[in-house]
């Protein structure tokens, strides 16, 4: 008996080797070693990917294309939209703060949104994604008016209003980002309407790379701002009159990417002059960013926030500089 109870505990014992031998290293299994990865919402068709599986890993990375980590506080206009279908919200796109009740995005972010809009969150005053920092403004968002000539295959007039409640309390880390005048306005002593060459701003927590994750801190650089024979010539008959392009052309690497998409391109006077559209890859040489251009969008904007506001004329007038 001695001998039996003896050849069964061998057994076991080599069965519990065998069974460990064939789980160790199988995916799924947990590294405390490794960085751990999340999904973000990769709802909008430019990104050509599984909705929930565009990864995010919390590292030290510090890089965006072309960018660099900016201090809390430089781009007091930016806003994370969030997904708020999820346990804890996640961001998949910026905005810009157009006054204490308006954001200004791309169509192409909340457009094809696959819940209702009352689960997005706008979020001003945010810095670091993975921290609280008390500076945080959540809104609702409780209007969603996306261009009605927006064009779902061609992305032309890609852009979008988000009305948000509660209003925005502006302080150091939140205040809007102004339209630029009318094209017609000639002779505006604070704008030029020729921008080729100039540089624009622009910032997001957006991937650092084509295949890479998001960062958690805001990222801002400056673009080259060309003209629209280069951006035709990058694109050809992709681009509308709408659009228009930055970006370096020789040696790319100066663009906005995957979770950066509606946030805007401000200009060296302080304007609002685009709002981040598509491209192709990301930083990319001869494949420069494509920004809807607000100016031609721009009575639109402040038709919709004229008649919305129509109880708060000040509003709309702030908006519109009017």
């Amino acid at each position: 008996m001695k001998q039996i109870a003896s050849g069964k505990k061998t057994l076991t014992l080599l069965i519990l080797i065998l069974l460990t031998a064939l789980t160790e290293g199988k995916p799924g299994r947990a590294d405390s070693n490794k960085p751990q990865r999340l999904s973000i919402p990769c709802i909008m068709p430019k990104m050509d990917c599984d909705p929930h599986q565009v990864p995010k890993f919390f590292d030290d990375d510090d890089k965006i294309i072309g960018g660099k980590v900016t201090e809390p506080g430089t781009t007091p206009w930016l806003v994370s939209l969030k997904d708020s279908h999820y346990d804890d919200p996640v961001h998949f796109c910026g905005g810009t703060v157009l006054s204490h009740a308006w954001v200004l995005t791309s169509a192409s972010c909340v457009a094809g949104y696959s819940y209702p809009y009352t689960y997005l969150q706008v979020v001003a005053g945010e810095y670091d994604l993975d921290e609280v920092e008390g500076w945080e403004q959540i809104k609702k968002v409780t209007r969603k008016e996306v261009h009605p000539e927006y064009d779902f295959v061609t992305q032309n007039n890609d852009v979008a209003l988000l009305r948000v409640f509660p209003w925005f309390l502006y302080n150091e880390r939140v205040a809007p980002l102004p339209l630029p005048p009318p094209m017609h306005q000639s002779g505006h002593p604070h704008f030029a309407f020729t921008h080729d060459n100039e540089m624009g701003l622009i910032a997001g927590w957006g991937r650092t790379a084509e295949v890479s994750e998001i960062s958690h801190l805001v990222l801002m650089a400056y673009a080259p701002i060309l003209s629209t024979e280069d951006c035709i010539g990058a694109y050809g008959e992709a681009i509308t009159d709408s659009m228009m392009c930055a970006g370096n052309l020789t040696h790319g690497g100066l663009d906005p990417c995957q979770g950066d998409w509606g946030g805007g391109l401000k200009t060296r006077e302080g304007y609002l002059l685009g709002v981040s559209s598509w491209g192709t890859g990301c930083g990319r040489p001869g494949l420069p960013a494509v920004y809807t251009n607000v100016q031609r969008v721009r009575s639109w904007i402040c038709s919709e926030v004229t008649c919305a506001t129509c109880e708060f004329s000040d509003e709309a007038k702030r908006i519109c500089n009017d």
